[in-house]
């Protein structure tokens, strides 16, 4: 059973500290046990899946990224952004992608 449930009456165990010491406890019963680790809780901060297009409209109003004269497919607007990217997690090529500064259009 993982050391973060209690022994004795399975519930959760709660960091509970006495003397400088980590101790994890049951609320329930009052079971005390010493933590095997200074850790309590970790979150993984990296996105499972990332997608330029749902960030494209913020892209648009970076004023660091570079821009160009392109004539935009989806709406024919001539100014546009350009930068450089992977396509997504598995992609391992770079591709230069151009986002429309009206409508937010982007492609290669």
């Amino acid at each position: 059973m993982c050391d973060r449930f209690c022994k004795e009456c399975s519930n959760l165990l709660y960091p509970k500290e006495d003397d400088n010491t980590l101790f994890l406890a049951c609320k329930n019963c009052e079971h005390i046990q010493e933590a095997k680790s200074h850790r309590l809780y970790v979150k993984n901060f990296r996105p499972k899946h990332t997608s330029i297009e749902l960030y494209a409209k913020d892209l648009a109003q970076d004023p660091t990224l570079p821009s160009i004269r392109i004539d935009c497919k989806n709406c024919g607007f001539n100014k546009g952004l350009y930068f450089q990217s992977r396509g997504g997690e598995d992609d391992v090529a770079l591709n230069i992608y151009y986002l429309c500064c009206r409508c937010h259009h982007l492609w290669t």
